[in-house]
């Protein structure tokens, strides 16, 4: 797959991820939901090997995480006017083209993470991760955080698990919709695209 494909982000390394805060906020005209708002995602569709993937529903911008090891890939729609999330579906390397072609033709911000990306800030020494290798039912990963600099350390490679704010473990699955809710609504106080006919604010 070229990267001239689609017009996507840099995916951040642990080193160097972009660090959204957590709290509503306002840039570019737009105010931006706290996590707590941020809604559940619908039902995984599960793309066979043999395809097809299916029309997208309509969405103002698409977040996409990529195992760079095997080709997986598991996307998220979201609609930052409705505020809510309008599809979810994953798949592997066979149909990953097809998938990336029906982004492209949705002529909405996409953007592609292909490492796992830690949801800064933490608390506590740590904060959780979302890894584009593990399925979406499994615990996210936990990130210890440098106490001098908040930067990202290394992994632990048996994270415990990290608990969400009503208890229990946090999924894989809640740090993708995080990470791809805080990232629609960034990139929608930056810039926005035109359709002919219609508004972009």
């Amino acid at each position: 797959m070229k990267n001239t494909l689609l017009p996507t982000l840099p995916a951040p390394s642990l080193s160097g991820c972009a660090v959204l805060g957590t709290g509503s906020r306002t840039g570019g005209g737009t105010t931006v939901p706290s996590d707590e708002s941020v809604p559940k995602s619908p039902a995984e569709q599960v793309i066979s090997d043999r395809g097809p993937v299916p029309d997208l529903p309509a969405s103002t911008h698409i977040v996409v995480g990529v195992c760079q090891a095997t080709g997986a890939y598991v996307a998220l729609g979201v609609d930052t006017k409705s505020s809510k999330f309008t599809f979810l579906l994953s798949g592997k390397e066979p149909t990953r083209q097809q998938a990336f072609q029906k982004f492209e033709a949705a002529s909405i911000p996409v953007t592609v993470y292909t490492a796992t990306t830690a949801l800064l800030p933490g608390k506590e020494g740590a904060t959780i991760a979302f890894n584009p290798c593990l399925n979406l039912q499994s615990g996210a990963p936990r990130v210890p955080l440098s106490t001098s600099s908040n930067a990202v350390a290394n992994i632990t490679e048996d994270p415990p698990p990290s608990p969400k704010p009503t208890g229990g473990e946090f999924s894989n699955r809640q740090a993708f919709e995080v990470l791809s809710w805080r990232t629609a609504f960034a990139l929608n106080g930056v810039g926005r695209p035109v359709t002919e006919g219609a508004s972009p604010f």
